[in-house]
């Protein structure tokens, strides 16, 4: 296991939420201080949470089984009225079975809405991209661009997210992996021991640092101008970006665990599903999924921080906690998402509602 330097306990700059076991497969990724969140597979249950689905920039679609599309319509319905770009990933089908999809309805009154998808497939070297806009009536507006895929398939001012395939058998299917950027920080201690009063000056020098345009410039901090150079060497330090695999609906392969390897070495979150037991290991290999033993491996070879399991079949129910068992034998750090307490309220007029979970 890593250690836990200074760096890495660092406050997060994001949150997440993930699928409890027994829901569609989600996680969504939702960044303090931006506009942007990040949602992985679309399981999600959109009510309740629409503020944070008005700010999802990117989805990133593992494979098209009904289980992780099916908040996909949910999704769009939400969005529909925004003037943003919806920027969705997947692998090989997955922009001719969204069509499929967004041709299911009638669109002849959306000729004043904004919102345009711009919808992106990877198979093999190759990406397909193809833009649809809802005043279009989500056709496509010109033919699809096809260029070489190779890196990062989302690289930004925040994070960069690569897609490695694996094997789900007929279904073709991706796994995925967030890199944060690091960040530049203030050093507490070392801004206390110089007797600097922070200020808006604070923000400027952050902001100098990270466009590397610190040269020539100075800062005056009460009666004192300081050179920005010295500053920015006195007083800033670097947080590591955190790391999140997420890895669904796959049996288990060492080369694309390689290819994670090599990308994610030190993960800080592995989501990953834990179909079956062990015991059932030969179902596992049959209908190309992994075992929770086989998770709990995965977060070994990645010597990643924690392992969070998701996507647990349903013959477990109501011991799930079996699966969290049999990955701490070999990956002590590991949990799943605990369903939030269900909250009785008051009936509204004459109806009684209980809060989802």
């Amino acid at each position: 296991m890593n250690d836990t330097s200074n760096a890495r306990q660092e406050k997060w700059t994001f949150s997440w939420d993930l699928a409890v076991p027994a829901q569609d497969p989600y996680l969504l990724i939702d960044f303090d201080n931006d506009p942007c969140a990040l949602l992985f597979d679309c399981g999600i249950r959109v009510w309740g949470r629409v503020k944070t689905v008005l700010k999802i920039d990117h989805i990133f679609i593992s494979h098209a089984h009904i289980d992780h599309l099916i908040g996909f319509d949910h999704i769009i319905r939400t969005l529909l009225g925004e003037n943003k770009t919806l920027h969705i990933h997947g692998p090989e089908g997955i922009r001719h079975r969204l069509e499929s999809k967004l041709a299911g309805y009638d669109w002849d009154r959306s000729a004043d809405q904004e919102l345009i998808l711009d919808i992106n497939e990877y198979a093999g070297c190759s990406k397909i991209r193809r833009i649809h806009a809802c005043n279009r009536r989500f056709e496509g507006v010109g033919p699809a661009e096809t260029s070489l895929w190779d890196g990062p398939i989302v690289q930004n001012h925040l994070c960069r997210v690569f897609a490695v395939p694996v094997d789900h058998g007929g279904s073709a299917c991706h796994a995925y992996v967030m890199k944060e950027n690091d960040h530049s920080r203030i050093d507490k201690e070392k801004l206390d021991g110089l007797n600097l009063t922070p200020g808006p000056w604070v923000g400027d020098l952050l902001s100098w640092h990270d466009s590397q345009a610190l040269d020539g410039r100075s800062i005056r901090i009460g009666e004192i101008d300081y050179a920005v150079v010295d500053l920015a060497r006195d007083l800033i330090r670097i947080q590591p970006g955190r790391i999140v695999v997420y890895i669904t609906d796959t049996v288990f392969d060492q080369r694309w665990l390689d290819d994670i390897i090599a990308i994610a070495y030190g993960a800080d979150i592995v989501v990953c599903e834990s179909t079956f037991l062990e015991e059932d290991r030969s179902l596992a290999v049959k209908y190309h999924h992994l075992t929770a033993l086989q998770a709990g491996l995965i977060a070994l070879a990645l010597d990643a921080r924690q392992l969070m399991l998701f996507h647990i079949s349903s013959r477990y129910h109501p011991k799930m906690h079996r699966a969290v068992q049999e990955a701490r034998t070999v990956f002590p750090n590991t949990d799943i998402m605990h369903p939030a307490p269900r909250r009785k309220t008051r009936p509204r007029t004459g109806l009684s509602v209980t809060a989802s979970e």
